[in-house]
């Protein structure tokens, strides 16, 4: 049984609709190390370009931005390169690194074993909850006392996801509806094409905050995912430059404070369409790309100056 509660309502706004975006022209091919990575004077950076703030998206001029982009931007000055994003479809990033068409992987890409029989991951730099979250005003009859596991009850899942095995798992008699992607669950959700979701954090907040009347988080978290960089076998110099990366500014508070900017608050909202980007007294946390010590990122793809799967 899945015990409901409802949660309060602590960010305004609901997640955008996709945005479109250009793909990236295709990148010649790389061997992933230091040495080469230097030689180029770039790191070529592998991103989905599915869109799904606050992870990834574009801002209001059509450039990438998000917390994946940060975290990429911010690597790139501290190997003293530029980045270089190469954008293809979620499913396809490993085939980007098999086929050396970029140096690292930085896309919410969570760690599992299966994954790492053909990648290397680097230790985590995020994690990711996954909760349900359900239409108070379209629950079916039977959908008493949290138990949601009925014939009447549908759930909506992106296919091939962490939460689509969860659900297999746990849902025996509710009808599982699979869609493309995080969005198109949250805007079926919305639509009243399903009573319920499962849904990453942020998520269920933002819907929360849009109408805390008709929506409830129906779950403790169901299950969780860690994120971490992917480089190709054989980078391990690489590797170690990223994993040092990951325990430098884990301790010194910027890698937390960049989470805090994109996953608790809405102040990079207004990048979206142009408008202000930021707090008036500054209290919000600032991207983690406002680097006091080393290079910024190259010109070809920089993070914003100003302050989101599987």
């Amino acid at each position: 049984m899945i015990a409901p509660h409802r949660a309060a309502a602590r960010l305004a706004l609901v997640l955008l609709p996709t945005l479109a975006g250009a793909g990236a022209p295709a990148a010649a091919q790389t061997d992933g190390t230091l040495g080469d990575i230097g030689a180029r004077g770039s790191i070529r950076v592998a991103v989905a370009e599915e869109t799904f703030l606050p992870w990834l998206g574009r801002d209001a001029d059509g450039d990438l931005l998000g917390f994946e982009v940060d975290v990429a931007s911010d690597v790139a000055a501290a190997l003293d390169v530029a980045v270089e994003f190469v954008e293809v479809p979620y499913d396809e990033l490993p085939r980007c690194l098999a086929e050396a068409q970029c140096d690292v992987v930085v896309s919410a890409y969570s760690i599992t074993a299966a994954r790492a029989r053909s990648v290397r991951f680097s230790d985590p730099y995020g994690s990711t909850d996954y909760f349900l979250v359900v239409d108070m005003d379209a629950l079916p009859p039977d959908a008493i006392d949290g138990e949601y596991d009925v014939s009447e009850m549908s759930v909506g899942v992106t296919g091939g996801s962490p939460a689509a095995t969860f659900a297999a798992g746990v849902f025996s008699n509710a009808r599982i509806v699979r869609f493309g992607d995080d969005n198109a669950v949250r805007d079926a959700l919305r639509d009243g094409e399903v009573d319920g979701a499962i849904l990453p954090d942020p998520y269920p907040n933002f819907l929360l905050a849009q109408d805390p009347e008709k929506y409830g988080i129906g779950s403790d978290p169901l299950f969780g995912t860690v994120e971490g960089f992917a480089v190709a076998p054989g980078a391990d110099d690489l590797l170690s430059v990223l994993n040092a990366w990951v325990a430098e500014n884990t301790a010194n508070g910027r890698l937390g404070a960049a989470r805090a900017y994109w996953f608790s608050s809405l102040d990079w909202m207004g990048r979206l369409d142009g408008g202000a980007d930021g707090t008036d007294d500054g209290s919000a946390p600032k991207p983690i790309v406002a680097r006091s010590d080393g290079p910024a990122p190259g010109p070809a793809e920089a993070a914003p100056e100003a302050p989101a799967a599987e």
